[in-house]
């Protein structure tokens, strides 16, 4: 998100104030440490106490999760009740209602605010059915203009198929694993991109897999322009830039059914498969099999991402705030 509220600084440069939140505290962090980081959350509510005025509003972006946001929004709540609280919720609900045990707990964060934005309508209507106060808003998640790949659409394949799978949040892998085991290796090869988590011994087993640990934004978007199809194995999706990147990539999706997913993709650009090892075969041997279709679905990748631009998101924002 800090690449969304940087540009929504720069096109109001007067009027929007970023404050950066300090790192939640770790497991490993030394008394030192802690100390340091509860007296960065004392000043900035400070700072936010003597600076923010009765008609402002405060725009908490990792809201409802593990971090300092919910602890400011609740002394501000107490001390600025008037000040106009929103909150961005980008979890799925089980995840909220497992980190804060139960129902009345989580409902009790949520409504600190005003109004919650979610990117998902999916994760709009679980919030719905809490019956909690703050309004709930339906956005989208962007995309940045920089990884739109024009010609990628226009590829001739040689029928082998490079496989990309990205993530980690909400991910099946046991069906993962089940899938690479069931398909031709000198056919398939899958690029995994774990990000931060450390499971790259569970695919040692197969010499058709790639896989990643952290990667720079340039070293992610070349092993996207190599690929093929996204492959996208879900538990839930609430809407992510997995998403919306593989379609501007022209990736054609290969995607479990589940969540906010048909917010941002349609038969025209991807395969929904039901969370079987099956499902995923059989898509993943139809577009290995016809070229035409990977290229005639990648075009229209590239049609879909364009809706879900940066600017557009920007524009979202702007009336949100009234800023226009």
């Amino acid at each position: 998100m800090a690449h969304l509220v940087k540009a929504f600084k720069n096109r109001h440069r007067q009027q929007v104030v970023l404050i950066k939140e300090a790192r939640y505290q770790k497991e490993k962090d030394s008394i030192i440490k802690l100390w340091a980081k509860y007296i960065w959350l004392c000043s900035n509510v400070l700072k936010l106490l003597l600076q923010v005025k009765q008609k402002d509003q405060i725009f908490f972006t990792e809201y409802g999760g593990i971090g300092w946001q919910t602890k400011i929004a609740s002394i501000l709540n107490l001390i600025k009740p008037r000040v106009g609280l929103i909150g961005l919720v980008h979890l799925p609900l089980s995840i909220l209602t497992d980190y804060y045990q139960t129902e009345d707990k989580l409902k009790k964060v949520l409504n600190l605010v005003n109004s919650l934005i979610v990117f998902g309508s999916s994760l709009e209507k679980d919030l719905l059915s809490l019956n909690i106060k703050p309004k709930v808003v339906r956005s989208f998640h962007y995309v940045d203009p920089y990884y739109l790949n024009e010609d990628k659409a226009q590829l001739e394949r040689d029928g082998k198929l490079r496989v990309l799978f990205m993530g980690n949040l909400m991910r099946n892998y046991k069906l993962l694993i089940s899938l690479i085991g069931s398909l031709d290796p000198q056919t398939f090869t899958f690029d995994v991109c774990l990000g931060n988590h450390n499971l790259k011994e569970i695919f040692q087993q197969f010499k058709n897999v790639n896989v990643y640990g952290y990667l720079r934004e340039n070293e992610l978007l070349q092993i996207m322009k190599d690929a093929d199809i996204s492959l996208n194995i879900l538990e839930d999706t609430i809407g992510s830039n997995v998403i919306t990147t593989s379609l501007a990539c022209a990736l054609p999706l290969v995607t479990s059914d589940v969540g906010s997913i048909r917010d941002y993709a349609d038969e025209s650009c991807a395969l929904f498969c039901k969370n079987d090892t099956e499902s995923f075969i059989a898509a993943a041997k139809h577009l290995q099999e016809d070229s035409f279709v990977v290229r005639t679905m990648s075009r229209q990748a590239l049609v879909k991402a364009k809706s879900f631009l940066l600017d557009e998101s920007l524009n979202f924002f702007d009336n949100f705030f009234h800023l226009n």
